[in-house]
This record gives structure tokens, C-alpha cells and sequence, in this order.
């Protein structure tokens, strides 16, 4: 039998893997070419525990559009020194620069029950922001991911004038060498390619940051800017395809194989209320929308957004319509717990949930209703949270955790 990353998934018996690697700064400053194992040394495993990644879309923003994703902190043996500051000859990194700025990197995998490895996948890969060495011989590893160094370099040194286009801005960031050396992949399609006069900067953005200025023009173009590992995104954040990447099977699941994928019972809010927002206004001008059923006018909230940065009342406007199009419906959300997926998911993602839940037997009392020999009756199944496979979720947050081996899920349904 091949055993695929999925079946795996869905096996109740696991074999994780994770590995961990560093590349290390030369004294010049470029990294050292080939990843160094940290994990183990002399045969001897080092780490202690590992972190989690949460990876959440900011649900009610659409300006900025982010993605945000957590730290990842590690605990690691250091009764050898291996982690020490590079002053300390046992150091790894004796001989080198210290351990700030060093690239790392968690690659996860799963085996199958003949112990061959499967799936290999890259969890996290970002830059070490700290090493902090206890009292207990152990160390404490903290890494950020790469869109914290784009906060090192000021756009200026771009020397970039006169008007460019955001793709041309970006394009300009992004050929630099020193964020070229941390990105191996983009894609730079924001939704509306403006123009932006760079000689004109009234609130000084462009004295600021590359990260300060890819900010604003996703606000400037309402697009989105999502980073992970090696790969930058900037563009929509509308779902193009609504074919679910996963299907998570619950309690009484229809799927071939039953195989459970949802860890105890998921928290379903069929209300869908708790991001009702029926009344959208911008602050800065008398854009406004509101919407048309009366009730749920009645039910949801109000709203105010500040838009000063979009240059017209057109695009003001259209901001606060894609608001009410996205919160002015009641989208039930649901929370529960999985197996650790491999990285196959990530917020946007549209999903499936087939849990239907326990039943109950009903007696409703009507004339046909069926009649047990114990005089009991019974004419149907009931349950208070049945979750129709048909329907499609669409997914805000995953936390990987991968010490633990599972994740934490949230997601909305897409109406």
C-alpha cells in the first residue's frame, strides 16, 4: 500500500518527524551555503519542546489586507554550550557571526507504519531574533519570519522618484539583494495597479521602512499582502475557487475510509453574529452602506472605518460596500481540533466539514410515529449541530502546533 501525506493524515497512529537547521553568517556577513542539523548532536536529541505557528487572516480589515503569523520559540539542551554566544568555543557558532540574523529553519514529515518518511514539508523558515540561555542548561530559541528584515532597510535607499506604478514600486523592493536573499518566490498583482507620486509624501511613508511603504500600497491598491517561509504574496484575497482543499470528517461522517479528523466535538455558532456588521461608514468623507434587510439592520453593528489614505470618494465608497458585502450576512463559524495537516491548509483556504454529530431518537407524538416493544416511540434522528458536508467554510486562522502534532482551526461559512 502507498501511503500518500492524506492517509497519513487520517491514520490514527502517527510518526511525526521534525527537524531543525540553522544557516549561520559568515564573518563577512553572507550566509554559509548548506543548512546545519541543530536538532541532535553526536546522536543526542537537543530539543526539549517545540513551538507552534499560528497563521490568521485579519478578518475585519480590509485596508490593510495582512496576514498575520506568529514567532516560533523552541527549548533546546545546552548543557554542552552548542547554543551559546559565539565568544564560547563550544558555540555553534563559534567562528562565526552571532546567532542574531542566522537563518532557521523546522521541516516536518510524517512516517508510515514501515517507517518510511513521507511528505516533507518546510513549517518554518525565518531569521533567529534570540538565544536565551537558563539557568536549568537550557536555551530558549526565538525566530520571526522574513518580513521582519524588510523593517531593517529604509526605502530610500532605493532612490526610487517621480511616479511609478505599486508593481514597479514593489518590483524595485524586491530586486534589492538583500530582501532578494531571504524570498525565493513572489507574486506582485495587486488589485488596483495605481500610480503613486513618490516626490509627494504628506505623511512621510517613504522616510520609513520597505515593510512601511509595501504596507500603504496595499492600502492604495486593496490588495493583500500575505508572507510565508521563502514565498511573499501581494494581491486579492477573493476566493477564486470554492473546491474544498480538505474535508474534515467529524462525528458519523460519510466518508469512505470514516476516518475521524476532527479531535472531540467542534464548536459551531450557527448564529453567525459575532462579525455582523450591517451599517459600514468611512469617517473621513460620507461614504455609507447599509444593509437592505431590515432585520438584520436591527440584529448587527455599526462599523467605522477612518480611509483618509484613498485619494476619492469612489474608492471610499467601494471599500465600504466590499465591507458590508463580506459582514452584512450571518456566516456561522466553527472551531475545533485536528491532526496536525501538513501545512495543506492556510487561512482563505475554503474547506469542508462533513460532522454530522450524535443523534437523538424524537418522539414527536404524531399518529405514525413508530412504536418500540418497550412502548417507546420514535419516528426520526435529531441532532443540535449537524454539520452539512455540502456546505463550504471558508478558513481565518490555523495554529500548527508542532510539539503537540495537531492544530487549532477557526473558519466562517462562505455565503
Amino acid at each position: 500500500m502507498a501511503w500518500t501525506t492524506e492517509k497519513l493524515i487520517k491514520n490514527p497512529v502517527k510518526f511525526p518527524v521534525r527537524r531543525v537547521y540553522i544557516k549561520r553568517r559568515l564573518l563577512t556577513g553572507a550566509y554559509e551555503s548548506t543548512w546545519q542539523r541543530i536538532d541532535t548532536r553526536n546522536g543526542v536529541n537537543k530539543i526539549i519542546s517545540h513551538g507552534s505557528i499560528s497563521i490568521k487572516i485579519d478578518a475585519e480589515k480590509i485596508v490593510p489586507n495582512t496576514y498575520d503569523i506568529s514567532d516560533y520559540t523552541t527549548k533546546v539542551m545546552n548543557q554542552d554550550g552548542c547554543f551559546n554566544a559565539n565568544s564560547d568555543y563550544r558555540s555553534c557558532w563559534y567562528g562565526y557571526l552571532d546567532h542574531k540574523d542566522s537563518k532557521i529553519k523546522v521541516v516536518c514529515a510524517m512516517k508510515d507504519p514501515d517507517r518510511v518518511e513521507v511528505g516533507a514539508v518546510t513549517a518554518f523558515e525565518g531569521v533567529i531574533q534570540s538565544v536565551t540561555s537558563k539557568g536549568d542548561n537550557t536555551a530558549e530559541i526565538k525566530a520571526a519570519m522574513y518580513s521582519k528584515k524588510l523593517n531593517d532597510y529604509p526605502f530610500k535607499d532605493l532612490a526610487l522618484t517621480g511616479s511609478k506604478t505599486v508593481t514597479q514600486i514593489l518590483t524595485a523592493i524586491f530586486a534589492d539583494t538583500r530582501v532578494a536573499s531571504f524570498f525565493a518566490t513572489t507574486t506582485l498583482t495587486p488589485v488596483n495597479n495605481v500610480t503613486i507620486d513618490l516626490d509627494t509624501d504628506t505623511d512621510n511613508v517613504f522616510d520609513g521602512s520597505m515593510w512601511d511603504v509595501i504596507k500603504f500600497l496595499a492600502q492604495k491598491s486593496q490588495s493583500t499582502t500575505y508572507v510565508f517561509n521563502t514565498e511573499f504574496y501581494f494581491g486579492t484575497r477573493e476566493i477564486v475557487d470554492s473546491t474544498p482543499v480538505f474535508t474534515y470528517a467529524g462525528l458519523g461522517n460519510s466518508q469512505d475510509d470514516r476516518a475521524i479528523t476532527i479531535y472531540g466535538k467542534p464548536d459551531y455558532d450557527q448564529s453567525g453574529s459575532d462579525k455582523l456588521y450591517t451599517t459600514i461608514i468611512d469617517s473621513s468623507s460620507n461614504a455609507i452602506s447599509k444593509s437592505p434587510d431590515v432585520i438584520l439592520l436591527n440584529t448587527g453593528k455599526t462599523l467605522t472605518l477612518d480611509l483618509k489614505d484613498l485619494a476619492t470618494g469612489g474608492e471610499k465608497q467601494d471599500v465600504c460596500d466590499s465591507y458590508l458585502s463580506r459582514f452584512g450576512v450571518r456566516r456561522p463559524s466553527v472551531k475545533f481540533k485536528s491532526p496536525f495537516m501538513m501545512m495543506l491548509v492556510f487561512p482563505l483556504d475554503p474547506v469542508a466539514i462533513d460532522s454530522p454529530g450524535s443523534k437523538t431518537e424524537i418522539n414527536s407524538g404524531y399518529y405514525d410515529s413508530s412504536l418500540y416493544e418497550d412502548g417507546s416511540v420514535y419516528d426520526g434522528d435529531g441532532t443540535a449541530s449537524n454539520i452539512n458536508k455540502d456546505d463550504i467554510f471558508i478558513m481565518e486562522s490555523v495554529t500548527y502546533d508542532i510539539q503537540k502534532w495537531e492544530c487549532d482551526n477557526f473558519c466562517r461559512k462562505l455565503v
